[in-house]
């Protein structure tokens, strides 16, 4: 459970993690001198150099190798900042904590916190998935609806030891890691929205699971394109239905942006060169990180990325023999 704590809202979650690897795109031919537009950018201060990394946070093989340039880019830094070091947290410890912050303990059970509508979604997602009824049932919205998203991501065979963020990490290479956020924080975040906005949050992840591989898949697309304005629209849709689901975005990506953006000027504020990992939702649109640094008037560059080759064809396995007598 404690993997999917870090991962808010399902589609948020999506796009930052963008889950599924899609082929390489027909009008982008896959040599090693092809370029396309990038999900990394290039942040100049007076003093040093920052690459900011589109981040996602489970993947699979297909997905490697990464661009050319965003692995010089981390070899030539000196400070790795990602969103958390998962590598480091303690699992039983922070499933614990989720679980004592997301469930009831009066007695309450879930469905006499949201509607009878998205209940009935919730019954029919348990049935489908082989999961009880009574494993969710205790659980608050919010947590309710991260179990769910975990349980769709395991369906679809997502691995996040195979996530951007997870690769560097293991790379490492001697590098100071900075975390922006922690686990602590990440669950009290979840836990203090309020009733109405954690029955929207659980509604965006019914709607969302709904299609979740086609929503993957396109927003897969979208980061592989560099389609910062396809990738930007998807995950708008989300906190536009009301002012409750407008409030979450608020609260699960609008605000940590901010955070985000004010530790990273610090940074940028040293002679360290860093290269930073976050996921791709948090650096895109008007309110997002790429953009507040711009407006403290840091130089920004989007980076062009060199597509690495496609992977050898595999042979055929030779035919079983039988040993000779």
């Amino acid at each position: 459970m404690a993997t999917f704590v870090k991962r808010p809202h399902p589609r948020h979650l999506a796009a930052a993690l963008l889950l599924l690897a899609v082929p390489a795109l027909a009008d982008a031919p896959a040599t090693q001198t092809a370029k396309r537009p990038g999900f990394m950018w290039k942040v100049t201060s007076p003093t040093t150099t920052a690459y900011l990394v589109g981040s996602i946070h489970a993947a699979s093989e297909d997905m490697y190798p990464l661009p050319t340039e965003m692995e010089q880019a981390f070899k030539d830094a000196s400070i790795l900042v990602v969103e958390l070091d998962i590598t480091k947290v303690n699992q039983l410890a922070v499933s614990m904590q989720a679980l004592d912050l997301g469930t009831y303990k009066n007695g309450d059970t879930l469905d006499e916190h949201v509607p009878a509508e998205t209940m009935e979604q919730i019954r029919t997602f348990c049935k489908d998935n082989g999961l009880p009824e009574s494993a969710l049932s205790v659980m608050k919205p919010w947590m309710a609806g991260l179990t769910m998203a975990g349980v769709a991501m395991t369906k679809a065979g997502l691995d996040p030891g195979k996530g951007i963020d997870e690769h560097f990490l293991e790379e490492d290479q001697g590098k100071k890691v900075v975390e922006l956020e922690s686990a602590d924080s990440q669950i009290q975040m979840l836990s203090t929205l309020t009733d109405a906005e954690q029955v929207s949050f659980l509604k965006m992840s019914n709607d969302d699971m709904k299609n979740m591989a086609g929503e993957l898949k396109d927003l897969a697309a979208a980061w592989k394109s560099g389609d910062e304005k396809s990738m930007l629209k998807l995950l708008d849709e989300s906190y536009d239905t009301d002012k409750n689901a407008k409030s979450v975005g608020e609260k699960l990506v609008y605000s940590r942006n901010a955070a985000m953006a004010e530790k990273i000027t610090g940074l940028l504020k040293g002679d360290d060169k860093v290269f930073v990992v976050v996921g791709a939702a948090h650096l895109l649109g008007d309110r997002g990180i790429v953009a507040l640094l711009q407006k403290q008037g840091f130089k920004v560059e989007r980076v062009p990325m060199t597509l690495p080759p496609p992977p050898p064809p595999q042979p055929a396995s030779a035919p079983a023999t039988s040993p000779a007598p």
